[in-house]
């Protein structure tokens, strides 16, 4: 499997399978939010609500859903 992630700020994603992506808040132990995703990617991108994943001259944007307060 290919190391492969993406920061912003103190959110750390990472490609913690081949179709899973777990984001992470940089002092915190537990996982922000896990999400499928339907490819394995090349690429990857975060930003404050949303996070881009890449294969080849296509994109797929995620919506970040924090699961606190659900």
């Amino acid at each position: 499997m290919p190391m492969l992630g993406a920061a912003y700020l103190n959110t750390v994603a990472i490609l913690s399978s081949l179709n899973e992506i777990t984001l992470f808040k940089e002092e915190e132990k537990n996982s922000l939010a896990t999400v499928k995703i339907e490819l394995e990617p090349t690429g990857m991108a975060l930003g404050p609500k949303h996070f881009a994943i890449s294969l080849n001259n296509r994109a797929w944007l995620y919506e970040i859903e924090d699961k606190k307060g659900k």
